[in-house]
């Protein structure tokens, strides 16, 4: 990989440090840690006066963050230009103090002031860096913040084992229809779905195809600003807001039937809070050891006990309140893990839906337009 020319001196831009540092800290989430393509541990810096744009990719996730300039991210930029920046510099900029930050491209180096210091930083050829790629087949426009809410709802179930394989149970599917947009996240003990009802531009985009790798949620909810536009190319999708892009390739193989799993018979319902539920939940399994089978839930005259025991350890039973809507006494065991980790993105003064059809069949916990049908535990 070839050092900068000597005689390129091109781009200098002086610009806010939050802002700057905040950018590098996404953009260098993406790039990878081992690569044979040395140059995509980079990530470039475009800047002019209208904008300072800082884009990182590893070819199969790409994340553009763009400062524009205001009252409180003015940017100066006398001399515009483009230039890849190493990790140094944002180790540089995280441990500055002043207001502003000064970075100034050529001679082979990356020239960085401030604090009244000065760094001279090695870059390489931009030649060698992928251009950014796009999406521009169709487009859906939907709140960021209800966006948000729903990739951290279902993220929850993403089976982490299956995140380095690019197998599609280690991704978020994306199902677009009838300006109605559907998220979906699984493993092999739960199915995590959310809706998102209004939506507008309305593209049909094939399940199958649709199955956002999880590695790149973190950067979408990065970008959750305002109105979200969504589009795609045949084998890629593409967020875009007022304040960056995020581009990736779908993964591999075909995702599971979500609206069959969550497709739960109402024999019993149960409303509960957040809150005491979640308290009650950690309390419960804090006997619980590596040898346990979940805990049991137990309804009955308008409460909730749950019972875990741990060999070696004790025995815990805490109670909560809960309103019965239908059916009588009930119980079920579950691993208390999958519903704490649900629950953390919920309110907690909000109540949750608990419908069941049986002891044997999924558990589906339902807060307002998300759901989480999550499988039984056989109990020795």
């Amino acid at each position: 990989m070839a050092l900068r020319p000597e005689s390129t001196r091109k781009m200098k831009v002086k610009i806010n440090t939050n802002a700057i540092t905040k950018a590098l800290a996404k953009c260098f989430s993406v790039t990878p840690a081992r690569t044979p393509k040395d140059v995509l541990k980079y990530v470039r810096l475009a800047a002019t006066e209208g904008c300072v744009s800082v884009h990182a990719t590893d070819t199969e996730v790409s994340l553009t963050i763009d400062i524009t300039p205001d009252d409180c991210y003015p940017v100066e930029c006398p001399s515009p230009g483009t230039v890849l920046l190493p990790v140094k510099v944002h180790q540089i900029c995280r441990e500055l103090t002043g207001e502003y930050v000064e970075i100034i491209d050529g001679d082979g180096n990356i020239t960085i002031l401030g604090d009244g210091n000065r760094w001279e930083i090695q870059t390489v050829d931009i030649a060698d860096f992928p251009e950014a790629q796009s999406c521009d087949e169709g487009a859906l426009t939907v709140d960021g913040g209800k966006l948000l809410s729903s990739i951290q709802w279902v993220s929850q179930a993403v089976d982490k084992k299956q995140i380095e394989v690019r197998f599609s149970f280690g991704g978020v599917l994306f199902e677009f229809s009838d300006n109605r947009l559907t998220l979906a996240g699984c493993d092999r003990n739960r199915m995590s779905v959310s809706s998102i009802n209004d939506t507008s531009g309305g593209i049909e985009l094939p399940s199958r195809e649709c199955v956002v790798p999880y590695k790149s949620l973190k950067s979408i909810e990065g970008i959750c600003e305002g109105q979200v536009t969504v589009s795609r190319s045949g084998s890629a999708i593409q967020f875009s807001s007022p304040c960056g892009k995020v581009w990736a390739r779908f993964l591999g193989g075909r995702f599971a039937q979500w609206q069959q799993i969550v497709d739960v018979p109402d024999v019993y319902s149960f409303s509960i809070t957040v809150g005491p539920l979640s308290k009650s939940l950690r309390q419960a399994a804090i006997v619980l050891n590596e040898d346990s089978s979940g805990c049991q839930f137990s309804f009955k005259d308008d409460n909730l006990t749950i019972s875990g025991s741990g060999s070696d350890v004790g025995t815990s039973e805490v109670s909560i309140p809960v309103v019965i809507n239908r059916g009588g006494e009930f119980t079920v065991n579950l691993d208390p893990r999958f519903l704490s980790e649900q629950l953390r993105t919920i309110d907690a003064a909000s109540t949750i839906e608990w419908i069941a059809g049986s002891a044997d069949a999924a558990q589906l916990i339902k807060s307002e337009s998300d759901v989480c049908a999550v499988m039984p535990l056989v109990r020795d």
